[in-house]
């Protein structure tokens, strides 16, 4: 209802206006030329634009409104499209970040508790092989013993 109020409004105002023709200056521009795409006064019609298709200049300007006004609703409509879809990569990038996070941290526990896990291994093998030296060490003592003895003997 407002918009009609606008549009009514606009047109008493074009009613009103009186532009005179850039190349006729007495005359007043009347009609808009389809062919040419230009505003014309009478004698524009009689000298350059004969034969034209013509129309009248409330109704070019109507026509020429109601076409902003959907290109206005088409824009508006690919606006909230474009917004509602950037929503969405925003949620969607969010969702990846916090994955990620979630991802190193798994990860990162994991690595830790290897390495844990072959710290022990590797300190059950080192401490097997120092018991396997001192007992090495032993049994040469003891060899060492017995042939020291035997060279006793002999």
């Amino acid at each position: 209802m407002a918009q009609a109020a606008v549009n009514k409004k606009a047109q008493e105002r074009l009613d009103r206006i009186n532009v005179t023709c850039s190349i006729h200056f007495e005359k007043y521009y009347c009609l808009f030329c389809q062919k040419c795409k230009l505003l014309v006064c009478p004698q524009c019609i009689a000298d350059r634009h004969n034969g034209h298709k013509v129309q009248d200049l409330n109704k070019t300007c109507t026509k020429r409104r109601t076409h902003l006004e959907e290109s206005k609703t088409t824009i508006k409509s690919m606006i909230d499209e474009l917004q509602t879809t950037q929503n969405k990569i925003e949620i969607v990038s969010e969702t990846i970040l916090t994955q990620k996070d979630i991802l190193t941290t798994v990860i990162n526990k994991h690595t830790t508790e290897l390495v844990e896990q072959l710290d022990r291994e590797v300190e059950l093998i080192n401490s097997s092989f120092d018991e396997e030296r001192r007992q090495l060490k032993e049994k040469k003592k003891v060899l060492k013993e017995k042939l020291k003895d035997r060279k006793k003997i002999t």
